[in-house]
Formats: structure tokens, sequence, C-alpha cells
């Protein structure tokens, strides 16, 4: 965000950098390089029915031993009778207990838990709808694949049951908030 603001000609003296409160959990979540099975998890938003529809087309291109957790908004919901011959669950668990369970997370180009898989050393794959801009908070970012056909799913979801997670550094994650602090006291930031 930061380098799209000085991009868009925004005075780089008036950005301050602080921890991103929104994500300080991922400091709770334990070590998950352990993890080894081929659950993807799906997350979905706005376009969750696209999504979906790019997922089905890829099916007979998928390994058999996939399965899917599809994590949809309760405001945009869709029917698993739709997909039948996939390996697939609908989930209300929280993002953190999903996180330690799949190994892949397949996401929209929009949403920002695509940064929660991320940052804790997650394969994302994001879907490009072709009638919008790519508005993924990963865009060109390492690492993240951006798929729009059948093909470039299924070859982007096989073979990642051995994924080697490493967890990304992309937020400030402090928990003792010292920029936030140094912000609002206007004190001196100290360092670990």
């Amino acid at each position: 965000a930061k380098e799209m603001y000085i991009l868009g000609g925004y005075p780089e003296v008036n950005l301050v950098e602080v921890e991103a409160l929104r994500y300080i959990y991922i400091n709770n979540i334990a070590d998950i390089n352990e993890v080894n099975n081929n659950y993807v998890l799906v997350l979905g938003g706005k376009n969750i029915k696209p999504q979906m529809e790019l997922l089905a087309l890829s099916t007979d291109l998928l390994d058999e031993s996939l399965r899917f957790i599809v994590k949809a908004d309760p405001w945009n919901p869709i029917e698993l009778n739709d997909f039948q011959k996939l390996n697939i669950e609908m989930t209300t668990e929280s993002m953190s207990e999903l996180l330690v369970r799949c190994n892949v997370v397949y996401t929209d180009n929009i949403t920002s838990a695509a940064v929660d898989a991320y940052c804790l050393g997650r394969r994302v794959v994001s879907m490009l709808d072709p009638s919008m801009l790519n508005l993924s908070p990963l865009i060109d970012t390492e690492g993240v694949v951006f798929v729009s056909s059948p093909k470039e799913l299924a070859e982007a979801l096989n073979g990642n049951s051995m994924w080697e997670y490493t967890k990304n550094e992309y937020f400030y994650l402090d928990p003792n908030l010292k920029k936030w602090e140094k912000l609002i006291t206007g004190g001196n930031e100290t360092e670990n």
C-alpha cells in the first residue's frame, strides 16, 4: 500500500508505518510447516460464484486426492449441490483454524484474506476475473499465482501437498505495538 501511495504521488514524508492490528493474530499461530495434506481452502467473497465455476470447469484436470474446504461469506452463499464432482465441504471455522489445516488457498482477486494465507506461508492461487480489474492486495507478489483458465487452475493446485512453508513478512507485527506507541505519544521508537 505504501508503494502504491508513493507511485500515486502521495508525499512519502506524510506516510507513517505502524503495526497491522488486523494481522497481529498471525504471531499467535504456531509453526505450521509440518502440515502436508491435499486440502485446498477456498476463500470466497464477492466473486465466489465465478471462482467456483472455474474450479468446477477444472474438475477433470485436478488430482483426485484434492479436498476442498469452502469458506464463503454469509451474504454471498453457494450451493454445494452444483459441485458434486469435487470432494468439497463448507465451513464457518475461523481463518486461524483453517490456515493451519490447508496447504493451498484459492481466492478471488479481491479478498484481503489472501494476505493472511500469504503471511503464513501458504500457497496462494487467485482467480483472475476477465470482467474486472485485478484488485488483489498481492498483485506482483512473488510466489502468488494468478489463474484464469481451468488448465492454469489445475496446474496451480495439483501436487501441492509438500509445499514448503515460509512465513512471509508483509506487515509490521510487533505485538508490543512500538510503532503505534511512537505515533501516539510522539516518542522515540525502541527497537527489539
